[in-house]
């Protein structure tokens, strides 16, 4: 089962100041919507994974090839919202990026190597997500055509999580379910993620490494450069 986390679980995000300007008041309000999102995404991540494990536990007194189908299609749904919200977390935190660079009195204050790390962490954490998401939001289009499936099909040798193709070997656009795995197949390559306790605390990493990479902007006055030591 999934461990006893809170949950919903809120970031202590530092406050975002207001600025003086028509322009700044707009874009310190963008970066607060934004902040507030990725504990939304966050969260949704973390219930795809307590959905994923609940259906797990119910399986338990079935043996594989016997449990209910419900439950394995429930594991699906999981694991496809688990990507979308993955998704949509890291575009989020590349919105919040441009706002920054936007905003420049908010901008110059905070830490931008430590900004810039948070990202490689999510990064890592969920490589090529935006193929991920692809895969699950064009799947019905990947093999509408033979030029689409071709052009999503894998050549072997290939593998990952419940697939082996050998040497020689041809696959058409792929959407695997393998335990925590999904991985699927974009432009001739496998992309994929995990669902797993694992991968959620990472984004919780990467969230309070972002608030504190942020912390120095609560200590401008609205409008003002960053008071110096």
């Amino acid at each position: 089962m999934t461990p006893q986390l809170p949950f919903p679980r809120h970031t202590n995000w530092p406050h975002v100041p207001m600025g003086t300007t028509e322009e700044e008041h707009r874009l310190t309000w963008a970066i607060s919507t934004n902040l507030t999102s990725m504990d939304a995404f966050s969260n949704n991540f973390f219930a795809a994974l307590q959905l994923f494990d609940e259906c797990e536990e119910r399986g338990k007194p079935f043996e594989f090839a016997n449990r209910p189908w419900k439950l394995i299609y429930w594991q699906g749904i999981a694991l496809r919202d688990g990507a979308m919200s993955a998704y949509h977390l890291l575009k989020t935190y590349e919105a919040l990026r441009a706002l920054l660079k936007r905003c420049s009195f908010i901008d110059a204050a905070i830490d931008q190597t430590a900004l810039k790390e948070t990202g490689k962490l999510l990064r890592a954490t969920f490589p090529r997500i935006e193929a991920v998401r692809h895969t699950l939001s064009h799947a019905g289009e990947f093999t509408s055509t033979p030029e689409q499936i071709a052009q999503h099909a894998i050549d072997g040798p290939a593998q990952a999580p419940g697939i082996n193709l050998e040497a020689g070997s041809q696959q058409n656009h792929i959407t695997v379910y393998a335990g925590r795995s999904y991985t699927g197949s974009y432009e001739g390559k496998l992309v994929g993620y995990e669902l797993s306790i694992e991968t959620y605390l990472a984004v919780t990493q990467f969230q309070d490494s972002l608030a504190n990479a942020l912390a120095p902007m609560e200590t401008l006055f609205p409008g003002h450069p960053q008071p110096e030591n």
